[in-house]
């Protein structure tokens, strides 16, 4: 059950009660997801995407806690439709983008469900928020501007009609670009993950696009990515507690059904224990994501890096025990099809490597804890 205590407004209740009934009425059965371009319009039209968007550019306006209730409860159902992902990355940079004919009509789409855009930034070295120099060139050749390159990971790539690609200018500044997928020189490899989402690696040669798909910032591109690297950290974590609470749940209900010797398995008391220690896990697992929420609410993702990090960190290394726990307590039946478990599993092991490893965002809140960059306490 999702906690009211982030769920004050009428708003936010109305998404969470919509995503809870998508989950119920489109994924009851557990069988193979595939991605259904009809379903993300669904979503579209539900209003998730336009919470995700000021006032100001068309949508909601709500705060960044309102999304992960989506999220959270989109997770147990393992969708292959990218919430999290979609209005970290791409939702997240358009907003933030300087209004304009390119931006203003990549955003009207994508709030409407019917352009699907990939943001191709990672490539493959280092942590997401690291922004070292970009291999990705871009130099101008006229009124054109021509980039060349590879992006090592472009998440749900194999569905978008645009890519955002960043690539370093001549005077090293970092800039976006919107490229059409079917460009000529793009060449795309695909890739699978672990939970079955697709994912591309781009090789970009040469390739051509007018000086106005460059989408500008009032601040620097190399920063607002960097927010939007956080971000995504964040829904992830969001997404990934979301799963762990589902498998919480249903673990708590098998022991209750299930009987031994006569005798319902959850009373035997090392099972009761191990079940416990789930359930303070888990605990102890929201109130850092809880921390992370308020901090994101308040400071934005760039500010609440360092809780963010503590929150994903924890959640990937203390979540998988909590879902081996689940599996063992399932026992011989733990990962077969018939139960949503297993795909749970894997969704979550997929969501601990994305936006940053587990050891990534140990190592950054070791170095980082409480503190930003100038020194002060965040939000102080």
């Amino acid at each position: 059950m999702l906690r009211l205590s982030f769920l004050p407004s009428d708003e936010r209740l109305a998404l969470a009660a919509s995503a809870a009934r998508v989950v119920r009425e489109r994924f009851e059965t557990h069988s193979e997801r595939v991605f259904s371009a009809a379903r993300w319009q669904e979503f579209a039209e539900l209003g998730w995407l336009a919470a995700a968007i000021s006032e100001a550019n068309g949508g909601l306006g709500l705060p960044l806690s309102s999304w992960s209730v989506v999220a959270e409860t989109l997770a147990p159902a393992a969708v292959l439709e990218p919430f999290s992902t979609q209005v970290a990355q791409v939702g997240y940079l358009l907003d933030n983008a300087t209004a304009g004919p390119c931006r203003d009509a990549l955003l009207a789409a994508w709030i409407a469900g019917t352009g699907f855009i990939a943001l191709a930034d990672d490539e493959g070295e280092g942590a997401p928020w690291h922004r070292a120099t970009l291999a990705t060139r871009c130099r101008l050749d006229g009124e054109t501007c021509r980039l060349s390159g590879r992006k090592a990971l472009v998440l749900d790539g194999a569905h978008a009609t645009t890519y955002l690609v960043s690539a370093t200018l001549a005077d090293s500044q970092v800039a976006l670009f919107a490229i059409a997928s079917d460009s000529a020189g793009v060449q795309v490899i695909d890739r699978r993950s672990i939970d079955g989402r697709p994912h591309l690696e781009l090789l970009f040669e040469d390739v051509g696009v007018p000086a106005s798909a460059q989408l500008t910032f009032p601040n620097a591109a190399s920063e607002v990515l960097v927010a939007s690297a956080w971000l995504d950290s964040y829904m992830l974590a969001a997404e990934a507690l979301g799963l762990l609470r589902a498998m919480l749940q249903t673990t708590h209900v098998y022991l209750l059904t299930r009987e031994q010797f006569g005798r319902p398995l959850i009373e035997f008391q090392a099972l009761q224990h191990r079940l416990v220690d789930m359930a303070l896990t888990v605990t102890r697992l929201e109130s850092l994501l809880d921390i992370a929420r308020l901090k994101c609410d308040e400071c934005g993702p760039l500010r609440a890096a360092p809780y963010i990090a503590a929150a994903k960190a924890a959640i990937g290394g203390e979540g998988r025990i909590v879902a081996r726990q689940a599996v063992q307590l399932h026992g011989a039946i733990g990962l077969t099809a018939e139960l949503a478990l297993g795909t749970q599993l894997r969704r979550l092991l997929s969501l601990e490597i994305l936006g940053g490893t587990t050891a990534m965002h140990e190592h950054f809140w070791a170095t980082h804890h409480g503190k930003l960059d100038g020194g002060e306490t965040c939000c102080s």
